[in-house]
């Protein structure tokens, strides 16, 4: 595990990465905010409670000419109606 402080040049907010593999043409990439805690995008309310987890592909980014694919949490908002 390691953390990516200089992850804002890509327009990213810092990452600790848990995680790497490589599988044929494609880099998997397990990471998360370092805080537990994340603000809510609608209400800037704060929440660690996990809803689900997905995995999205980059076509943007590249590893040694191999896709990217990042597997992002869903986290639930506290806020009743958010």
């Amino acid at each position: 595990m390691f953390i990516v402080s200089e992850a804002s040049v890509l327009g990213l907010s810092p990452l600790v990465v848990e995680g790497i593999s490589v599988e044929g043409e494609l880099v998997g990439l397990r990471a998360r905010p370092p805080d537990v805690w994340v603000a809510c995008p609608g209400c800037d309310a704060e929440s660690s409670r996990v809803h689900d987890y997905h995995e999205r592909t980059s076509t943007d980014l590249l590893i040694d000419e191999r896709r990217v694919l990042v597997r992002v949490r869903r986290l639930v908002c506290p806020t009743h109606g958010c």
